[in-house]
């Protein structure tokens, strides 16, 4: 089971859209937690709707007004499917004449893996993303922060994971396409982190702030580079590219 949120700033307005960012595999959604961020109670009700690819989708739900936060919504008996490569968002409804801020909604679901290895996992947005608190995925996210550009989460993962198969590959076979090892994901996702907090102006404070986990999963990442730490062997691994041998040749020699 993972868990991940659609996180919407206010003042929210009829209509609103918030979205997060796909994952590569399928997954079917079972839970669903709607609530204020900060625990304040609403001046008006709240009308929600999940949308997967920017059609609505599934059961509407709600937060009624004079709460902070509904009841659990069981979908486990007819779960919402979410395809690979789908963005999940959500539509925002107000009912009433005044507006309220921050919402979050909480989603547990249940991820297709059945084509990986055991040991071996795909690195997504929501993995980075339960790193993180609400403000710093925000930060991160925000329009304000990277400005016309495309949320940054996804390309700096990719170009880690790649990466990461590139110094594997030197001494190990590798599992399905863009998975790593697990017991790398952790300082993956640190490094990507690192990445993202170096390459993008206003993240600096997360320099200090994980300074020592970044510390750790640069040195991880050296030891992978230098084969002093081992690669879990993948179940089904893929079949190994063979590299072209260098050659060499000359002229026939000329009698002098």
């Amino acid at each position: 089971m993972e868990s991940t949120y659609i996180l919407a700033t206010g003042p929210l307005v009829n209509g609103q859209r918030a979205t997060i960012g796909s994952v590569n595999y399928d997954r079917a959604i079972q839970q669903l937690v709607p609530k204020t961020i900060d625990g304040h109670i609403l001046t008006l009700t709240l009308q929600l709707q999940l949308t997967i690819a920017d059609a609505p989708t599934g059961p509407q739900f709600f937060i009624p007004t004079g709460t902070n936060t509904a009841p659990p919504i069981d979908l486990s008996a007819n779960p919402i499917l979410d395809p690979a490569n789908a963005a999940l968002g959500l539509v925002i409804q107000t009912i009433g004449d005044d507006s309220t801020r921050d919402v979050i909604v909480t989603i547990s679901s249940i991820g297709s893996g059945a084509t990986l290895d055991p040991n071996w996992v795909i690195p997504t947005q929501t993995n980075l993303q339960s790193l993180l608190d609400d403000q710093t995925f925000t930060a991160i996210t925000s329009p304000s922060i990277r400005g016309k550009q495309v949320n940054p989460i996804p390309p700096a993962l990719t170009n880690r994971v790649l990466e990461w198969r590139n110094l594997a590959a030197r001494r190990s076979a590798l599992g399905a396409d863009g998975s790593i090892d697990s017991a790398y994901l952790r300082s993956l996702l640190f490094c990507t982190l690192n990445d993202l907090a170096l390459g993008t102006a206003g993240l600096g404070f997360l320099l200090t702030r994980w300074e020592k986990e970044f510390a750790r999963a640069n040195k991880t990442w050296d030891e992978l580079a230098k084969g002093e730490r081992p690669v879990m062997p993948p179940k089904n691994p893929l079949p190994v590219q063979p590299v072209p041998g260098a050659t060499w040749g000359s002229d026939p020699p000329i009698e002098l």
